[in-house]
């Protein structure tokens, strides 16, 4: 990560003392992989990043080949409504106010309120791995001995696509582990809409909902994270973790055995050129030329059409080739005008 590149986001928040509390980043290939894939973004605060004990706000999403991808990250000053909505209104700063369709988060309220306030349009729906692993916690008294309570749990988070059955799988399970004396289970009955699913058939979550993408992102944070880091060596280490799992992500096409699907029946941000064409993101492409843009906003334009292609132009050894000599002779001509200047 490098504050020095036009491409690199960052953004912070300072209180009355001019004390840094809450910090946003993003670097280029999160921008970029947030154009292309953030319709659907899941968000997760729960990870405790180093010896300050600040919370670590990670988005991230499924790329075309259903590998996670990371959009952005916060260090968190704390998790009050005040912080995650500073967060949601960085985030859309950051990616030109293009607001995903849906997004998943923990049970926090703070977190929810502060998505109402700044999101109105998304769909919030409820991460059915954090869902789990909080009823764990909290009802691990029910799960003794030859206990079916976890399965039962999962079959009304899974099991039924009508709301009928839902009901009265629902209404089994209370009467099975005495589950109207426990508060967690009426909170999460309240909120059923946001994770059950018979009630998000008509949510559009790309299959994010499940357990995949959160159990694969929180396994390779946590598995580079140390409570003992300080600052500095934390951010190392988290950009560590990103490009292992870019490096994870490449490795991808090796073994990559793509089937014939027609083509108006796949939404090409799942096809092998979901990056290909122009970058779906507000401001960056169509924008009327201005002298006065900044080198940072030159960059921002300009760097997505020489990216597309790059794509292109790798595809075989005469595209690759010709882009070679026309980069080398656009290289030459640039020096001499800034020679010249």
């Amino acid at each position: 990560m490098s504050l020095d590149s036009p491409s690199f986001y960052h953004a912070y928040q300072m209180d009355v003392e001019d004390q840094i509390t809450n910090v946003f980043w993003a670097d280029a290939r999160m921008l970029f992989d947030y154009g292309y894939f953030g319709d659907v973004v899941s968000l997760d605060s729960t990870y405790c990043t180093n010896s300050s004990y600040r919370p670590l706000a990670v988005f991230s999403g499924f790329n075309h080949h259903r590998k996670a991808v990371i959009f952005g990250a916060a260090l968190l000053y704390d998790e009050t409504a005040e912080s995650y909505k500073w967060l949601f209104e960085t985030f859309l700063e950051a990616h030109k106010q293009k607001t995903p369709q849906t997004v998943f988060t923990d049970q926090d309220q703070a977190m929810a309120k502060a998505l109402v306030q700044v999101m109105p349009g998304a769909y919030h729906g409820l991460c059915t791995w954090h869902l789990m692993q909080n009823c764990i916690k909290h009802l691990s008294h029910l799960m003794k001995g030859e206990s079916h309570f976890l399965s039962d749990f999962k079959k009304c988070m899974y099991g039924y696509d009508d709301e009928k059955q839902f009901e009265e799988s629902w209404r089994t399970l209370l009467v099975n582990y005495n589950g109207d004396e426990e508060p967690w289970l009426r909170r999460a009955y309240s909120l059923k809409e946001k994770w059950a699913s018979c009630y998000m058939n008509k949510a559009f979550t790309l299959g994010m909902r499940s357990t995949q993408l959160s159990e694969s992102v929180n396994a390779d944070i946590k598995s580079f994270m140390n409570v003992d880091l300080d600052i500095i060596k934390f951010l190392k280490r988290f950009e560590d973790v990103v490009e292992e799992m870019r490096y994870n992500e490449l490795r991808v096409f090796i073994h990559l055995d793509v089937k014939s699907v027609p083509e108006p029946y796949i939404m090409k941000r799942w096809t092998k050129s979901a990056r290909s064409g122009e970058l779906p993101i507000v401001g960056i492409s169509h924008v009327v030329e201005d002298i006065d843009l900044s080198p940072k906003q030159r960059y921002q334009k300009i760097c997505p059409r020489l990216i597309r292609i790059a794509s292109e132009a790798c595809r075989s050894p005469e595209t690759f080739t010709f882009i070679t000599k026309v980069v080398d002779e656009l290289e030459r001509q640039i020096l001499r005008f800034q020679n010249s200047q």
